[in-house]
């Protein structure tokens, strides 16, 4: 028999009850609540209630992290991690707009602090991630664009993956040694790049089981030119920021 005192009681041995599901984005679109709704955070693992103007966690789920699983930033855009030597990289590019502690990004390049490029095309953000300045990059705390717990790679975090790959067999001819040259191909991406005949080069399906071996999917980007705006290089080259000025 129902509880008396209970407005709905639901009894079984065999199922459970679903709360409604929603990232942060989905529930922040919400505009706020009413006392004592709640829902269930998919980007926080948490249940949460409404009260007083504010979210409030309920609950959590203690979920060990272990590097292969996704990444979150403040934005809810999630990322593929990856597992390369000692080290754990992202396996996509950012593309948040948005530094850690919730200010949004400048796009002003004229000065001397973060700012970000999608070159008028929405689209280039999405595929390829914003192109940041050096000062976007040096952020810590709030002011990072990373989520928590990352960083921008420093160059000796660069170097230290690159002698892995020269050292462990992910030259696209299967050697080992001989200079960073021959390690591109396990560290790009397998599509977008322009077809190229050269040997071992990213553009060529050669080598097939080589291409992106790392799982790095480096993508062909370009570059931002500095003195002119213009975005060029695209599906020719992709390049990545170091935290150091000078290398």
């Amino acid at each position: 028999q129902p509880d008396p005192k209970a407005m709905l009681d639901i009894s079984s041995e065999e199922k459970g009850i679903l709360i409604p599901r929603l990232t942060t984005a989905q529930r922040d679109a919400m505009g706020g609540g009413v006392q004592s709704l709640l829902l269930y955070n998919t980007d926080t693992k948490c249940f949460e209630f409404w009260e007083s103007g504010n979210w409030h966690e309920l609950g959590c789920a203690t979920i060990a992290w272990s590097c292969g699983d996704e990444v979150s930033d403040v934005e809810g855009n999630t990322y593929s991690t990856v597992q390369i030597g000692t080290q754990c990289w992202f396996a996509e590019n950012l593309i948040t707009t948005t530094y850690r502690g919730g200010a949004s990004i400048g796009t002003d390049f004229s000065g001397t602090i973060g700012a970000y490029d999608c070159s008028g095309d929405v689209g280039f953000c999405t595929n390829y991630g914003p192109k940041y300045n050096w000062y976007a990059t040096q952020g810590t705390g709030d002011n990072s664009i990373c989520p928590e717990g990352w960083s921008v790679a420093t160059n000796d975090q660069w170097t230290t993956m690159e002698n892995y790959l020269i050292a462990n067999g992910y030259n696209y001819d299967g050697t080992t040694g001989g200079g960073q040259m021959k390690v591109g191909k396990s560290m790009a991406s397998t599509s977008g790049w322009t077809s190229s005949a050269t040997t071992g080069a990213v553009g060529n399906t050669d080598y097939p089981t080589y291409r992106n071996k790392s799982e790095f999917t480096g993508l062909p980007g370009g570059w931002r030119n500095f003195s002119t705006g213009a975005f060029e290089l695209k599906e020719d080259r992709g390049y990545w920021w170091s935290s150091h000025a000078s290398f």
